[in-house]
């Protein structure tokens, strides 16, 4: 028996959000009532978008509803995601704490920066980065901005850790 699809799951973050949060939201609710439900911004966001932080859709209004394919919505008070700086992963556990796969980001990112075997990081290498689907829930949740799904989805095709390096 089928049944149609009334609610998803959606991140919602970015440097602009009071409080981020993964919430069970209903196809066609307002994006800017998913940003009230997250405590408001935390300043005049410069971008809002849906889909992953890098290649996201811009929203061109808060009145904009969820649609069936939306799965993050985030505003920065950036411009662009990144500040051009070098950050450091702090170990703080939000990226874990969100992956809709169960899947640990923090140790996939630092196995594809070290370029690690699977034996050398004990099932952290390319096979494991291989589930991760790449939805960007754990970039949108970084609070150092860390390219963790990038990376992680870079590295499990054997690629570079930064496409174009």
């Amino acid at each position: 028996m089928r049944h149609p699809i009334l609610d998803r799951y959606v991140a919602i973050g970015g440097s602009a959000v009071q409080k981020p949060q993964v919430m069970k939201v209903r196809i066609g609710a307002r994006i800017g009532d998913l940003f009230e439900e997250c405590g408001g911004f935390t300043g005049t966001p410069k971008r809002i978008a849906t889909g992953s932080p890098i290649l996201g859709r811009m929203v061109q209004d808060l009145d904009e509803p969820v649609i069936k394919t939306t799965y993050a919505v985030f505003a920065l008070l950036e411009d662009q995601p990144g500040d051009g700086k070098v950050r450091h992963c702090i170990s703080c556990g939000e990226c874990r704490a969100v992956c809709p796969v169960g899947l640990d980001p923090e140790e996939l990112f630092k196995a594809a920066e070290n370029n690690s075997s699977d034996a050398a990081m004990e099932g952290y290498g390319p096979v494991m980065a291989g589930r991760c689907h790449g939805c960007g829930c754990c970039e949108v949740f970084c609070p150092s901005r860390l390219p963790l799904s990038t990376v992680i989805t870079n590295y499990a095709r054997g690629e570079s850790k930064f496409a174009g390096e």
